[in-house]
C-alpha cells in the first residue's frame, strides 16, 4: 500500500516547508514540492489547458485521464525506490480536480490511502507575499498558477473586488481558495483523512509530525515557513489588504458555501 499526501492551499502558505518536513524526517517517503520538468506538465503537474477546463467545466473525460495517467506515474516511482508514502505539496493540484477525481473513485476501488493537508495562513500575509512576486498580473499567470475571476465554477463573486485593483484581484483569489478549502473539507469529511494546519503558529510542524507519524525535534524552527523580515513596505501593504477584507464580507458571512 502506497499512501499519498496532497495539499489543499492557496500556495505562500509553506508547501515548500512542508515538503521539507517530510524529506528530512521521513525516510520512507518520495517528498516532491512541485514537478516543474520539461516533460511533467500535462504528465505531473496540470498544464494550462487541463486547469482552465476543470475550472470552466469540472472534472471532464480528459481531466480524470489526467489524474488516472499522475497516479500511475507516482505509484510506479514509489513502487520502484520502495516507498510507502508519496508526497506532493504542489498548489496547484487541488485547483484541477484533484479531490472531484478522488471522491468520485468507487470505494474501495483503490487500495492505496489519500490524506489531505489543508494549509492555512493570515489571508493578508499570503495577498501580500503574492503582491510582491507580482503574481496574478499576466493570463497566463493566472490560468497555470492561480485562478481567473471569470471562471464559472467559482465560488466567489469578484465584482466587490474588482474596484480596488490588482490587490482586489490577490483578496478575491485568497478568499475564493478559503471557500474552496471549506467545501472540499466538508465533503472529504468521513471519507479521507484531512489534516488542517495555520502556519503562522511556529509549531504548525509540531501537528504534522503527530499526525503522519514524523520524529521531530522541537527546536526545528527553520521549518517555519515564509518568515519574511518585516519592513514598513510590508506593513504597509497587509493593512491596506487588511482593510480590503474588512470592507467585502466572506462567502460565509454572506451565505453557506455552495456543495
Amino acid at each position: 500500500m502506497i499512501e499519498f499526501v496532497f495539499t489543499i492551499t492557496q500556495g505562500r502558505t509553506g508547501t515548500m516547508s512542508l515538503c521539507e518536513l517530510f524529506k528530512r524526517h521521513d525516510p520512507g517517503a518520495i517528498a516532491v514540492h512541485e514537478h516543474l520538468g520539461v516533460e511533467s506538465h500535462g504528465t505531473l503537474t496540470p498544464d494550462i489547458g487541463q486547469m482552465r477546463r476543470f475550472n470552466t467545466h469540472g472534472l471532464t473525460r480528459e481531466v480524470a485521464a489526467f489524474w488516472g495517467r499522475k497516479f500511475a506515474l507516482m505509484r510506479k516511482n514509489a513502487n520502484e525506490r520502495g516507498a510507502a508514502r508519496y508526497v506532493e505539496t504542489a498548489h496547484m493540484n487541488a485547483k484541477c480536480g484533484l479531490v472531484e477525481y478522488v471522491l468520485a473513485a468507487e470505494p474501495g476501488h483503490e487500495e492505496d490511502r489519500i490524506r489531505f493537508v489543508i494549509l492555512n495562513r493570515a489571508p493578508e500575509k499570503i495577498a501580500r507575499s503574492m503582491y510582491e512576486r507580482g503574481d496574478m498580473r499576466q493570463l497566463e499567470n493566472m490560468w497555470l498558477w492561480y485562478l481567473h475571476p471569470i471562471y464559472p465554477r467559482n465560488l466567489v463573486d469578484p465584482k466587490p473586488y474588482a474596484k480596488h485593483g490588482h490587490l482586489g484581484k490577490l483578496a478575491w483569489y485568497v478568499r475564493e481558495m478559503e471557500a474552496r478549502k471549506s467545501v472540499y473539507r466538508s465533503k472529504l469529511a468521513g471519507w479521507f483523512d484531512v489534516l488542517t494546519v495555520d502556519i503562522d503558529q511556529p509549531d504548525w510542524f509540531a501537528a504534522v509530525a503527530k499526525s503522519y507519524g514524523l520524529s521531530v525535534p522541537g527546536e526545528n524552527g527553520t521549518l517555519i515557513a515564509n518568515d519574511g523580515k518585516p519592513s514598513d513596505g510590508r506593513s504597509q501593504v497587509e493593512q491596506r489588504l487588511r482593510d480590503l477584507f474588512d470592507a467585502i464580507p466572506s462567502l460565509r458571512e454572506t451565505a453557506e458555501a455552495p456543495t
